[in-house]
């Protein structure tokens, strides 16, 4: 940010998709998350709230599509967004559904290849 100075700089709500309590993961690794990750996903259901501090995958795709209606208005040439994954997975499936409901994306989503770390998503 130093180098460049006058690159103008927001925050915009695209953090992770955080869809577990986070109270309930303290302490647990990834391997003992697993099963209810799976049973997250198995439940199909976008509306679902896990717990305190959680949030349904409706709720993702609504800051999704805000990000996307942001993106759409800017009259930059350039932009430059970092995200997480799971983000960019739900403005992926948001810009190319035609007109599925939240379960039917929600589906779609998990299908999706996975991103990997630093990689670049181009959004035309």
């Amino acid at each position: 940010m130093e180098r460049f100075p006058n690159v103008r700089r927001e925050v915009w709500n695209v953090e992770e998709f955080t869809y577990l309590s986070p109270e309930t993961c303290i302490g647990t690794t990834a391997a003992e998350r697993k099963e209810r990750v799976n049973e997250y996903w198995e439940r199909l259901d976008p509306d679902y709230i896990d717990g305190e501090g959680a949030e349904s995958f409706t709720m993702l795709l609504s800051r999704a599509q805000t990000a996307i209606e942001r993106l759409s208005q800017m009259k930059s040439g350039f932009i430059v967004m970092f995200t997480h994954a799971q983000f960019m997975r739900a403005m992926w499936v948001l810009n190319n559904s035609k007109g599925e409901d939240s379960k039917s994306l929600m589906n779609c989503f998990r299908e999706l290849p996975r991103f990997e770390n630093c990689e670049i998503m181009k959004w035309e």
